[in-house]
């Protein structure tokens, strides 16, 4: 692996570890809004800071025809996580985190990659919602919504998990 996607991995893995604080012993584990010293409400500049600058791109997600902001944090050319930015009377923040890798999981082992099975398993009160082309697996309990490769038909228990959204 080149030192610089080397590097890379190292600044994105010092990001998310934690300290006791924040009471999180896993830092690629999505709890509380949180997953390391990320979470949804951070300010522009709180995230910014928490990847020294290096591995971020700021881009235009174009969310249903309309200029959608945000952060991709990226390594060897694959998406990590995306933090979608919004104005508010107090600033720029943080308030959608999309994860795309796998390594990011809830506390009931839910991570991209896993069948909509295990999903349903896992969280039987989801709901099925359509947006941005893609179906998602709503768990209002616990403010997540799970991106399925499902679309535009029902998933089957074979359909995997895409992405992971946190709304708070």
């Amino acid at each position: 692996m080149p030192l610089f996607s080397l590097r890379r991995v190292v600044t994105l893995w010092a990001i998310l570890c934690t300290t006791a604080a924040t009471g999180q012993t896993d830092s690629f584990r999505i709890q509380d809004g949180r997953v390391g010293k990320l979470h949804v409400g951070m300010t522009v500049e709180e995230f910014y800071s928490a990847f020294s600058g290096q591995v971020l791109r700021l881009t235009n997600l174009d969310l249903e025809g309309m200029f959608s902001p945000a952060l991709e944090a990226r390594s060897n050319g694959r998406v990590l996580l995306i933090g979608e930015i919004d104005k508010t009377p107090n600033g720029w923040i943080i308030f959608r985190l999309t994860l795309k890798d796998r390594r990011f999981h809830t506390s009931k082992g839910i991570s991209v990659g896993s069948m909509f099975a295990d999903l349903k398993r896992a969280y039987p009160d989801l709901r099925l919602l359509m947006g941005e082309g893609q179906q998602f697996a709503f768990i209002e309990a616990e403010s997540l919504s799970f991106g399925l490769d499902a679309y535009p038909e029902a998933p089957s228990n074979r359909s995997k998990v895409t992405s992971v959204l946190m709304l708070r």
